[in-house]
């Protein structure tokens, strides 16, 4: 059975993360995925709907930290972490 879906649109990534690094995943980003950019947890999840593919989310952000937002995403969230 394939479980690659299938979609016509491009796919939506919500960059979460200091704005000089958001901006910068936005600028590599963009030319592949529709993407849109949050500077801090609490505007992130505004933002979050249901159109949104994936999101990268720093945690360890500078002004706010992403942990508390984070939380806010439910069960449908996941969480990937490398160094």
């Amino acid at each position: 059975m394939d479980c690659i879906q299938s979609h016509t649109d491009p796919q939506s990534v919500l960059i979460v993360d200091d704005r000089e690094l958001a901006d910068m995943y936005q600028q590599q980003l963009a030319a592949e995925y529709t993407t849109r950019t949050a500077y801090s947890g609490t505007q992130a999840t505004e933002m979050l709907d249901q159109t949104v593919d994936v999101m990268l989310l720093d945690r360890r952000m500078l002004n706010v930290s992403g942990e508390p937002s984070s939380s806010r995403f439910g069960p449908a969230s996941m969480t990937v972490e490398w160094s």
